[in-house]
């Protein structure tokens, strides 16, 4: 686990991520834990009401500083296992939790990606969208990540 600390005005809180890297040669998927402070975490909930009752369900924000840590997906998953270990990446199917999390996913139950985030439920997400906001930008640089 490497913990990673970044002072940006407007983001207090810590956040675990899980990043996914597929094991070529066991065809399964590997994960990675990294700790990053200096997040904004935010949740919306929304509800709709359809004939068939109500329906509700959240979506996610997390912007993260800028960090030297930080390396893009491509060259995050051509790294050795080592290398994975010290950066982080952000990527479409990673696993996102408020908080510092020491649990590990192995992908044997109970550590499963899905029995993890149904465990830390509300408060984690699944990565769909990201976007890297590290060019100039009036917010300050960073990364800012969306889930459901």
């Amino acid at each position: 686990m490497t913990r990673r600390v970044v002072v940006m005005l407007g983001v207090h809180d810590t956040v675990t991520i899980w990043n996914r890297h597929r094991n070529k040669e066991t065809k399964k998927d590997e994960w990675v834990l990294h700790v990053v402070e200096g997040c904004s975490w935010e949740c919306e909930i929304e509800a709709t009401t359809t004939d068939k009752g109500a329906v509700v369900g959240g979506s996610y924000s997390v912007m993260i500083a800028e960090h030297e840590d930080y390396r893009d997906y491509l060259s995050w998953k051509q790294m050795g296992p080592e290398e994975r270990a010290r950066y982080f990446t952000l990527n479409a199917g990673d696993l996102i939790a408020l908080g510092e999390i020491a649990t590990e996913i192995s992908g044997v139950e109970p550590y499963r990606m899905s029995d993890v985030q149904s465990e830390l439920l509300p408060n984690a997400f699944i990565v769909k969208a990201f976007a890297d906001e590290s060019q100039k930008h009036k917010l300050g640089r960073h990364y800012m990540v969306k889930g459901v």
